[in-house]
């Protein structure tokens, strides 16, 4: 572990990157694309001051926004000791902006109290990132120390709240998880637990520089016997599924038939749009204060 010393923690697009590296094994990470301009992906980075950073730099902001989370999930084992993303969404609820989050890990339901007084201001989204519901497969993806079961805590943990979440169906990759029968399942995972959307990135996986060299070295620990499909296929830099074809109908039927929002492009301008949630309610002195 390392510290990181800056000057400022929230980008132009209302972006933060608390922690930096690779804060687990899945095998598709882009924490580890070159682009990302890591040296070291499996030594994590953590900035120490950013509650403070971003409490002076909200106070400056001349309108309310969403602020979302970056590369790294900001909820893993240094989280768990640090707590600075805690500290970081306690400025954010007191500033009265929202908050998008990107995470596997359960230790989010550690911060519910916070999250959910966000919620109850603006919005509040979750975005919950499950490949599959079949556990060799997720295993297979996201590495063993992961464990689906764990995850699926952070859907039931906020099921009938007022934050929004959104089931995240990443990778989606052929021989393993991009199956009509898998996004099936997850489509009805979806609906039992009435997330506000389910993106599919558009069936598509792109393996940046850096990515693919990680992605077929673990692959070939992982599954000798898939990997050995890929090689006879070649080895690509992307992966893109039957959008047009039965999983996108499939797909686009069940969001439309529950209404649940669907498209990434369409999901992320949801995501990204501030709302006002206490127009109309009188605030107390203490709301003032």
């Amino acid at each position: 572990m390392y510290q990181i010393s800056a000057k400022s923690i929230i980008t132009a697009q209302n972006g933060i990157n608390i922690y930096r590296g690779a804060t687990d094994s899945c095998i598709v990470s882009r924490v580890r694309a070159k682009g990302a301009r890591i040296e070291n992906p499996d030594e994590m980075g953590i900035k120490m001051d950013a509650p403070l950073l971003i409490s002076q730099e909200l106070k400056k902001k001349r309108s309310r926004g969403i602020i979302y989370t970056g590369l790294s999930d900001p909820y893993n084992a240094l989280e768990e000791e640090y707590l600075i993303m805690r500290k970081c969404l306690m400025a954010i609820a007191r500033f009265d902006f929202g908050i998008e989050i990107t995470t596997s890990n359960p230790l989010i339901l550690r911060d519910k109290d916070v999250l959910l007084d966000i919620a109850g201001h603006t919005k509040c989204v979750i975005r919950v990132m499950i490949p599959t519901l079949d556990e060799k497969k997720y295993a297979l993806i996201e590495g063993k120390d992961k464990k689906l079961q764990d995850v699926l805590k952070i859907l039931e943990g906020f099921k009938e709240t007022e934050a929004d979440m959104i089931l995240d169906v990443f990778p989606m990759l052929p021989h393993i998880n991009g199956d009509i029968s898998s996004l099936e399942n997850l489509l009805k995972l979806g609906k039992e637990y009435g997330v506000k959307a389910i993106d599919t990135h558009d069936f598509k996986t792109v393996l940046q520089s850096g990515m693919k060299e990680y992605f077929y070295q673990e692959l070939e620990k992982r599954d000798k016997d898939i990997y050995e499909i890929y090689v006879k296929e070649g080895l690509k830099d992307s992966f893109v599924l039957d959008k047009s074809g039965e999983m996108g109908h499939l797909y686009m039927d069940f969001c439309r038939e529950n209404g649940i929002l669907f498209g990434s492009k369409d999901i992320q301008a949801y995501a990204r749009k501030y709302e006002n949630h206490t127009e109309g309610v009188q605030l107390s002195l203490f709301d003032l204060t």
